[in-house]
């Protein structure tokens, strides 16, 4: 595929996706990433081109991006060597006596 032609499918279709993208993510930093991968990944793929279904393919990799999104880990699990550290001293308590309101 040329550049060319990605760039007209681009310009025609990029809003399109990022509007399918945002409805499943409703994340607009994610929507405008997993659209540029979208269109990525198109380009990279020589078996979805020239088959006339340009839309189609878009929209299913769009989908499985967002599906891969989701199914990843969101943080690292804490361990014992990526844990905070946190000091605590008596003075940084207050005392209050019991049953009295702030």
């Amino acid at each position: 595929m040329d550049k060319q032609l990605l760039e007209k499918l681009y310009d025609a279709y990029y809003q399109e996706i990022y509007l399918y993208v945002y409805a499943l993510c409703k994340n607009h930093e994610w929507a405008a990433d997993l659209t540029q991968e979208t269109f990525l990944r198109y380009y990279q793929h020589p078996q979805y081109q020239s088959t006339g279904k340009e839309l189609q393919y878009l929209y299913v990799i769009a989908r499985n991006l967002c599906i891969d999104t989701y199914r990843k880990p969101s943080a690292e699990p804490l361990s014992e060597e990526n844990m905070p550290v946190v000091s605590v001293q008596d003075d940084d308590f207050i005392t209050v006596p019991f049953g009295s309101r702030f």
